[in-house]
């Protein structure tokens, strides 16, 4: 009876093992995800956030001619979700949930700065940023924008 299950037990291992299927392979990279952009050099407004229990020191930078902003976020403390992806949106959805409309601008990790350039959207209507962990499947954080906003009262008072 031993015998048989040395056997037979590292047989049926070894056939499971070869007959499971492959992992799917992601074909590209988003060049967004590969890419940090350059920063910009007239910041708009900086202030503190805090979402998700983490404490973010967020500045909006925006070009000479308001044509390109930014977002930088730096978290003071390292980040207790795993693989935090950072969306922009302008409306949010329901409770929890990355609305469909949302641009996913990168992704977030530790205490690394994130930096990463904002859709033209975020010039003509105050949006949000969304932190996503991927990880725990769940909306860990949201951080308003309001780079339209500050965007109108920089033109109207050079």
């Amino acid at each position: 009876m031993v015998t048989t299950l040395a056997v037979l037990i590292p047989t049926v291992f070894v056939i499971a093992l070869l007959s499971r299927p492959t992992p799917a392979v992601v074909a590209e990279i988003p060049a967004a995800l590969l890419t940090r952009p350059a920063a910009l050099q007239t910041v708009l407004y900086e202030r503190e956030a805090t979402s998700g229990g983490i404490t973010f020191a967020v500045t909006v930078l925006v070009d000479t001619g308001a044509s390109r902003s930014q977002v930088t976020l730096a978290a003071h403390d390292a980040l207790p979700h795993p693989d935090v992806l950072v969306y922009w949106t302008d409306r949010l959805g329901r409770a929890g949930e990355v609305p469909s409309t949302a641009v996913l601008l990168g992704t977030l990790a530790g205490t690394d700065l994130f930096r990463a350039d904002l859709p033209g959207e975020a010039r003509e209507r105050d949006g949000s940023l969304l932190l996503f962990s991927r990880g725990h499947r769940q909306l860990v954080g949201t951080i308003a924008l309001s780079t339209a906003s500050a965007v109108a009262a920089k033109v109207a008072r050079p």
